[in-house]
């Protein structure tokens, strides 16, 4: 499996991960990172357009730098780890889109 395969993988359990953070949280809290979380879906969408379009663009160093992303997902734990691992997801995508 090459690193675009492996990056759409991690990518794709990381959101799963993430929504369902927030269908966790109560409403509120629901409807002040919806914007955030539509942004983020946004931009995944667009990674994985280019993904399709091209050659192998992700490096060993994606790879780990989403892995450690993907730790921030599992240990956010309340409403500001989690806008700041959205945060951190949607930057890390739109440095490569």
């Amino acid at each position: 499996m090459d690193n675009d395969a492996k990056m759409l993988q991690l990518l794709s359990s990381s959101l799963t991960a993430l929504e369902l953070k927030y269908r966790a949280n109560d409403f509120a809290t629901q409807r002040e990172l919806e914007p955030q979380i539509e942004e983020l879906v946004t931009k995944y969408s667009d990674l994985r357009r280019k993904l399709r379009e091209g050659p192998v663009i992700m490096t060993d160093e994606d790879i780990a730098g989403m892995t450690r992303i993907r730790d921030e997902i599992d240990a956010a734990a309340d409403k500001q780890s989690m806008m700041f691992a959205i945060a951190r997801t949607a930057a890390f995508i739109g440095m490569r889109v």
